[in-house]
């Protein structure tokens, strides 16, 4: 009898690499759940709203007998292909129907998560769909990302914070600055693509010098990290300061907006309200 390993439903991809300095986060996520069916996390581009709710996602499938789906929104740019896409990503592309209630129909009372990444420039659609899509699917929760809130009945709201650094005039002991998410998450991406990679003490100040420059924010840290390949650490530091920086230090494979500092910018600049826009300008 050929044994054949368990594999849940879903359509998760693998993760890759660590997520480094969240454990609290993520259990914060989970506690929301226990009041909410619909959880969003908010917070600028770059914060980890992404890999926060793919990790969470992961960790609970096992309560997901009918599956994890992730359904990303990022390249989708006509909010009447909303639902389309969520069929898409279910892998029930012809659904009965076209419209919210043609996937609330499919969905039924099946135990799912849909994890709908990158709601902010659908927002009011987004809003919409989830409304219709929990109103009819009683065993359905939604877990979003999104710049800003659905603002719908039933939605919990966690702003997803930036890694943890070590507080402004605070000493750290040689060796301790690891235990902060943010020089954690350099130091494991720094050591991962270069394996000579080691630090002093002046070396683990500078770290934590450069990850407060970078805010905190582990899309940047992660890209300023791959630069240990090519630049001396304090060459990359001086370069932190620079947010227009467009230095290509991150994985070839990335969307073109997670390659470089300026892009990630960019693509969250053109994502606000013409009045954010002008505020942020």
């Amino acid at each position: 009898m050929v044994r054949r390993d368990f594999r849940p439903a879903g359509n998760l991809p693998v993760e890759l690499t660590s997520l480094i300095g969240r454990r609290a986060e993520a259990a914060e996520v989970r506690r929301l759940w226990s009041g909410s069916r619909l959880v969003t996390l908010t917070g600028p581009g770059g914060v980890g709203k992404t890999r926060l709710a793919l990790h969470v996602g992961r960790a609970a499938r096992a309560a997901f007998p009918d599956g994890v789906w992730l359904v990303a929104l990022g390249d989708v740019t006509q909010p009447d292909l909303l639902a389309s896409t969520v069929a898409s990503a279910l892998r029930e592309e012809g659904l009965g129907g076209t419209g919210n209630l043609a996937v609330a129909d499919y969905i039924g009372e099946r135990h799912m998560l849909l994890i709908l990444d990158n709601c902010e420039h659908l927002i009011e659609v987004c809003a919409k769909l989830t409304t219709d899509l929990l109103v009819r699917c009683p065993n359905l929760r939604v877990l979003a990302t999104s710049r800003e809130a659905l603002r719908i009945d039933g939605e919990a709201l966690y702003p997803v914070p930036p890694l943890s650094l070590p507080a402004p005039g605070q000493q750290v002991a040689r060796g301790e600055a690891g235990r902060f998410g943010a020089v954690a998450l350099f130091f494991e991406r720094a050591s991962a693509l270069n394996p000579g990679f080691t630090t002093t003490a002046a070396d683990e100040q500078a770290v934590i010098d450069l990850c407060r420059r970078l805010d905190g924010l582990p899309l940047a840290i992660e890209l300023t990290a791959a630069g240990v390949r090519l630049l001396p650490l304090e060459v990359l530091v001086d370069s932190a300061a620079d947010p227009s920086s467009e230095r290509v230090f991150g994985s070839r494979t990335a969307s073109s907006r997670h390659q470089t500092l300026r892009a990630t910018m960019d693509y969250s600049h053109k994502l606000c309200s013409p009045d954010a826009q002008r505020r942020n300008s």
